[in-house]
């Protein structure tokens, strides 16, 4: 519950995580990080893609993954 509360307050917490954007309509995913975020661009994030594509993506396409060491 912080981690959502966290987000809204500062959305540009989002930069430097790993990410899975996924596509509900197509049931696809990716994983990538999070490379940037822009308020003007309808609160979109700016994701690096593992397989080298980079995209424009919207907040509620994302899933935060926790990484283990």
């Amino acid at each position: 519950m912080k981690k959502k509360q966290t987000i809204k307050k500062d959305p540009r917490s989002l930069i430097g995580k790993r990410v899975t954007v996924y596509w509900n309509q197509y049931k696809w995913s990716y994983k990538g990080v999070v490379a940037d975020y822009d308020p003007k661009k309808k609160k979109r994030y700016f994701i690096k893609y593992d397989d080298g594509d980079e995209e424009w993506e919207y907040k509620k396409d994302l899933k935060i993954l926790e990484e283990k060491l």
